[in-house]
């Protein structure tokens, strides 16, 4: 399974006692965001279960999709949101490879909570939110959000490390409120991974929207540019064609007088009498 090395890292953070990396739901720790800033990720796994089990996961940045991945097929949909360098990173690589793991994990946690109803044929979807956010006063928050049928029926507080159940997650929560495993994984993902993600795709964002400012500064200026100088050619242009206008006229008048002049010349010289000897 792709998520092995995942869960062993895991079993391993959960006999610890204490995170003392991670800030609480009231810290600061982790949190970019500069004064009055405030920023947002959200991960949605979305988890059918039709005989076998399929994941996909949208990751949106302040309310904006950045990527669309297939836990199964293992690929990335890249959207434009954030700067093509950074499917390059280091961070990246970890990001989607996370996902994947996590993905694998809750389809896993979830078949085990109602294994009749999620391993039947009959086609079931759950969607499990992931969201972390970097508020504008600075302080920080994550948590999971289990969704069926359209309905919320748990949510998870990292920070309290609390389950709030809701109409048909009580088994849900039964089982998982006394796994230490499931808790832990929940806490770490969202308060340790949550938060770098966070802090890195918001750079990026950042400096995909720098670099669309300045492409379009350059573009109004060009334009701009352009525009003054098509102004004074047309002006000279359209000068041109008046004073061509106003010789052709003055032209056509002067020949039509001396026409005028040498027919008139022409009727006088015919009708003189002639001379007698």
């Amino acid at each position: 399974m792709a998520g092995t090395k995942f869960i062993q890292v895991l079993l391993v953070l959960a006999a610890l006692p204490e995170r003392p990396w991670a800030a609480d739901s009231h810290g600061t720790a982790g949190c970019l965001a500069s004064p009055g800033e405030a920023h947002s990720l959200l991960l949605q796994f979305n988890i059918t279960f039709n005989g076998q089990p399929r994941c996909t996961v949208e990751g949106q940045i302040d309310g904006k999709c950045y990527l669309i991945y297939d836990c199964f097929r293992d690929e990335v949909t890249f959207m434009n949101l954030l700067k093509e360098e950074v499917k390059n990173t280091s961070d990246w690589e970890e990001h989607t490879s996370t996902l994947s793991d996590v993905g694998d994990f809750l389809t896993e946690k979830l078949s085990d909570v109602n294994p009749e109803k999620y391993k039947s044929k009959v086609p079931v979807t759950l969607q499990v939110r992931l969201m972390c956010q970097c508020k504008a006063n600075g302080r920080t928050s994550a948590s999971w959000e289990f969704v069926s049928e359209g309905k919320r029926v748990l949510v998870f507080d990292s920070g309290s490390r609390k389950y709030t159940e809701h109409s048909g997650g009580e088994r849900m929560k039964e089982k998982w409120e006394n796994d230490k495993e499931v808790t832990k994984v929940f806490t770490v993902t969202s308060e340790g991974d949550g938060n770098k993600w966070l802090k890195f795709l918001v750079r990026w964002k950042k400096e995909q929207e720098t670099a669309a400012t300045a492409t379009t500064a350059i573009v109004t200026a060009t334009s701009a540019t352009a525009s003054n100088t098509a102004t004074p050619t047309i002006a000279s242009s359209q000068s041109k064609t008046i004073v061509i206008l106003v010789v052709t006229f003055i032209i056509i008048m002067i020949i039509s007088g001396i026409l005028a002049w040498l027919c008139i010349k022409r009727r006088r010289c015919s009708q003189a009498p002639e001379s007698v000897v």
